[in-house]
């Protein structure tokens, strides 16, 4: 999936799927862009997933109940097993996230680079 505000990338030699925001997204944008995370999960067969947020904004607070009651269950129901975390600089971006993650207990690590978190997660 290639968006001008997200970019959804397999790498076939880790069996990884890295989701990475461009820019700030509407909540429209935002639940697509999670949404097509489930049906990729499923057809590449793996639930190791890296969510780059260095340029991402904020989660509306209904996004992050969206994804803790909602979509978190689905993608488990996907084989979601693994996932890495570049966190933004941004304090409240950070908020939002610890806010999104519920009570998900899949494997869970943060980073501030895409090499230590392939490294991570492979």
């Amino acid at each position: 999936m290639q968006k001008d505000y997200v970019t959804i990338k397999y790498l076939n030699d880790k069996r990884i799927l890295i989701l990475e925001w461009l820019k700030i997204s509407t909540s429209l944008e935002f639940r697509e862009g999670m949404n097509a995370l489930i049906p990729a999960m499923e057809h590449f067969k793996t639930g190791k997933l890296i969510c780059c947020l260095t340029n991402a904004g904020a989660l509306h607070t209904d996004d992050q109940h969206w994804v803790a009651s909602d979509w978190h269950t689905r993608a488990l129901a996907a084989g979601h097993s693994h996932v890495a975390i570049i966190l933004a600089k941004d304090i409240f971006v950070q908020l939002s996230i610890e806010g999104s993650m519920g009570n998900v207990t899949l494997p869970t690590a943060y980073f501030d680079n895409m090499e230590d978190a392939i490294d991570w997660i492979s």
